[in-house]
């Protein structure tokens, strides 16, 4: 497991990870395996962590999104308060009230977390690897669609 860790991953090879890392988050939600949260963001940080590989940057930039989630969840609750955490648990039992304006904090919320996931994402996905060596090994095989 700590091999797959150093080397670097193409476009081509990031995009099916991802592709099967979204389709498992699907199914673990539909299974309401709601625990399997933090194993899901590992994975996420090893697929970013090869793709930035292949990009000359450090694993540790794919922290970025997940600080940049943390923070906006900070303000959020900052701001949105107990109408934000009444929607929240609503959301995850289905009990309880929610205000409009939790509502409105709740989806704000979700769709900034979602533009900054999967912009980051698209990002590392479109971004053109390095042509030859670098500091993380020699580029992936699939050099044509890297």
């Amino acid at each position: 497991m700590l091999e797959y860790l150093k080397g670097r991953s193409g476009r081509k090879e990031y995009w099916a990870s991802v592709g099967i890392l979204f389709v498992v988050a699907l199914g673990l939600a539909a299974l309401n395996l709601n625990g399997a949260s933090g194993v899901m963001v590992f994975l996420w940080l090893l697929i970013w962590g090869r793709r930035l590989h292949d990009i000359n940057r450090s694993s540790a930039w794919g922290l970025l999104p997940i600080v940049a989630a943390l923070v906006i969840a900070f303000v959020a609750v900052t701001f949105g308060g107990r109408d934000l955490l009444n929607a929240v648990q609503y959301s995850q039992s289905g009990k309880g009230a929610v205000s409009e304006k939790g509502a409105y904090a709740f989806f704000g919320l979700l769709a900034a977390v979602l533009v900054v996931q999967g912009g980051f994402t698209i990002w590392l996905g479109v971004k053109r690897g390095d042509a030859g060596d670098n500091k993380f090994g020699p580029p992936p095989n699939d050099t044509l669609t890297r």
